[in-house]
């Protein structure tokens, strides 16, 4: 009887760990299953990154990761993006072995063949940036450009494009600098929107040389007469002539964030989007033209000598944060970059993994871009790329 005891005894704790182990592999392998199983997105993409100038991808690395949950077909038709050769742009490790191999250019899009062009960054690389990436403060201001900006010779491939029925995404920093004034004035017509001059970004703390842009501590002595002495959180908001202000953590600011609010929440590209989003990186400002319409837009949370900020440098309070025209095709502008993050993503072949790190961030105390990334930018896209093509 005692060794029966015993041997029932050891039997117990082998039958909870298999049930534990069977519970997680069905935990695992389910979702992994409804992935798998889940139909291929109708829509085929090409993407331009002209902003790489290390093997990192960080400019379009999210974004591939949508594209890959979504199932998006790309030009060679498969539905696996790899981030270091399924996009059109800079190739950093060409750039080392081979100076004319080194960048591809956009070429014409066949209509019947791709859906939807995705222009990630146009910024483009500069030397020392891809020369001394260990050096922080090569990146944070201007150098010789190696590659980057729109010409008008890409202009009048989009232009072409679109008028075949090919739909358009573009983000933050299209408009700007090293974006010819031509090329941007198409573009602009093309969108349905109109560039202020206008951009900004929060950051965490204003005295931070690893972070805060060069240019804007020297922009600021020659516009104040004065030096930069920021420290702690706020926003930095500056214009393409050189102008620039700052507002600053509880003195102009109710909360550290930029909120995008949803105002059009029944439209089907944002379900499940969440509303009130804080967002902390780049964005510009645009006005909209009567044929493009709002779908989100920015918010800031200012106090009294916040609002005198705002209204002596002519800037709003509230601004477009995603923009549609209501002309066909499909034309979306992200006034941010949405894309830009170094966040962790995890497993694109999970089914609900995105709706998992969703509601993980109502538990977050963090103050990064996994909030708006999750909760904002991963459901837009999968509404986008699981609706029905053009």
């Amino acid at each position: 009887m005692a060794q029966n005891h015993v041997h029932l005894t050891r039997k117990g704790p082998r039958r909870i760990l298999f049930l534990s182990l069977l519970i997680i592999g069905i935990f695992l392998v389910f979702p992994f299953l409804l992935w798998r199983l889940s139909p291929a997105s109708p829509w085929s993409v090409v993407v331009l990154d002209k902003t790489v100038p290390h093997p990192d991808y960080r400019e379009h690395h999210s974004l591939f990761w949508c594209l890959n949950y979504a199932k998006v077909h790309g030009q060679t038709g498969k539905t696996r993006w790899k981030t270091d050769r399924d996009y059109i742009g800079f190739y950093p490790e060409k750039f080392v072995s081979s100076n004319s191999a080194y960048a591809s250019a956009l070429q014409p899009l066949p209509a019947d063949k791709v859906d939807l062009l995705f222009i990630a960054d146009s910024y483009g690389v500069y030397r020392d940036d891809y020369i001394y990436p260990e050096r922080y403060w090569t990146h944070l201001d201007y150098n010789k450009k190696i590659f980057g900006g729109v010409d008008i010779q890409e202009v009048e491939i989009i232009e072409e494009f679109v008028k075949k029925g090919g739909a358009l995404v573009l983000e933050f920093n299209t408009f700007y600098s090293p974006s010819t004034p031509e090329a941007k004035e198409r573009l602009e017509a093309l969108m349905g929107l109109r560039w202020s001059g206008w951009m900004g970004r929060f950051f965490f703390d204003l005295s931070d040389e690893e972070d805060v842009p060069v240019w804007a501590w020297r922009h600021w002595e020659a516009h104040h007469d004065q030096e930069w002495d920021f420290s702690g959180p706020g926003f930095l908001i500056a214009h393409e002539d050189t102008r620039l202000f700052v507002l600053e953590g509880d003195k102009d600011l109710k909360t550290h964030s930029l909120q995008i609010i949803l105002t059009q929440p029944d439209d089907p590209l944002l379900k499940g989007v969440s509303q009130n989003v804080p967002y902390h990186y780049w964005y510009d400002i645009v006005y909209p033209d009567p044929s493009t319409e709002i779908l989100a837009q920015y918010k800031f949370q200012l106090t009294a000598l916040g609002k005198e900020k705002l209204k002596k440098f002519g800037v709003p309070e509230n601004f477009p944060a995603v923009l549609r025209s209501n002309r066909s095709p499909l034309r979306i502008y992200f006034a941010g970059d949405f894309s830009d993050n170094r966040i962790y993503r995890g497993p694109y072949f999970l089914s609900g993994w995105p709706q998992f790190r969703s509601f993980l961030c109502l538990f977050s105390s963090s103050q990064g871009q996994n909030t708006f990334y999750w909760r904002f930018y991963v459901p837009f896209l999968k509404n986008l790329f699981k609706g029905s093509s053009p």
